[in-house]
């Protein structure tokens, strides 16, 4: 009898012990993006019944050192840093969803390379030639539409080195912050995504005037939601029905997440992928050598 009570209390413990999941994103510029994910940490809690812990790392770079030290179960990264972590290995992490669009849009994720009227080229490819003489501004050493789409594109027109071939290279670390260096004239080009480039344009006709697009790039797809390996098939399975379900189980904490991430507004839901979802979208950067010559300059 003592023997049956005692396997009856550990199962009552072993159930009322919440999982413990450690959600981790980075920071963009002022924004730690720790409100965007409360809501569905909270949803967990209240729906799944697990204990959640949120981190939010200073940089990608800093994101991706976590991953490899086992310190995270399900990261929120961007394509660049995902990309950054394959290349370096050394983790135990997949990718598993990320989000889709349903609807036509006009200004999706893709990176757009913009010029104040006061530089004479149309073309990407022209700029090397009065690089010397012109001020670049890139959004920061994380951001895949500010930094990796705009260092390849740079590469593919002849110019493998920014800071080697413009008259400097300044960071605004927000994209926003980029689009007003090309207006206020303290910068000569930029790169920016494409939606807050648009909607500068949009907001006021007259900057039209004021910038003029050098170079668009093709869409790029949205960085993958990525799962710790030595988590059970038990709670992978939750988490990964969580992410799916998510747009339909709770409204409010799908909206609050993609809320953190400009590039993503327009997004209708995650689907289920793996790492081969990428392959496309770097046969456009370039080949495999170029991209991996890339991402080794990039690292830290």
């Amino acid at each position: 009898m003592r023997f049956i009570f005692l396997i009856l209390f550990t199962a009552l413990v072993v159930q009322g012990t919440a999982q413990t999941v450690r959600l981790a994103t980075y920071r963009y510029g002022n924004n730690s993006r720790l409100q965007s994910l409360q809501p569905y940490a909270d949803h967990l809690r209240n729906k799944y019944k697990f204990d959640v812990s949120i981190k939010s790392y200073e940089s990608v770079h800093a994101l991706i050192q976590a991953m490899q030290k086992n310190e995270v179960d399900i990261a929120l990264i961007n394509t660049f840093g995902y990309l950054l972590l394959e290349s370096e290995g050394k983790h135990n992490m997949r990718a598993v969803a990320t989000l889709k669009v349903t609807r036509q849009i006009s200004d999706g994720y893709r990176t757009a390379i913009i010029a104040g009227p006061q530089v004479t080229v149309h073309k990407l490819e022209e700029l090397k030639k009065l690089g010397s003489k012109l001020r670049l501004t890139l959004v920061n050493r994380g951001s895949t539409s500010g930094y990796l789409v705009p260092r390849m594109a740079l590469a593919g027109a002849g110019i493998p080195s920014p800071e080697s071939t413009f008259k400097y290279v300044l960071y605004s670390e927000i994209h926003d912050a980029a689009v007003d260096a090309v207006l206020s004239r303290m910068a000569d080009v930029a790169a920016v995504g494409y939606s807050e480039y648009s909607r500068y344009v949009q907001q006021d006709a007259s900057n039209r005037s004021k910038m003029r697009l050098l170079w668009l790039s093709p869409e790029i797809p949205y960085g993958p939601i990525m799962f710790n390996n030595k988590m059970s098939a038990g709670l992978n399975a939750q988490l990964l029905h969580s992410f799916l379900n998510l747009h339909k189980e709770n409204a409010a904490a799908f909206e609050a997440m993609k809320s953190g991430w400009s590039e993503t507004k327009d997004a209708s839901f995650f689907f289920t992928i793996d790492g081969s979802y990428y392959s496309n979208f770097k046969k456009l950067l370039g080949s495999e050598h170029d991209i991996q010559k890339m991402l080794k300059q990039v690292k830290r």
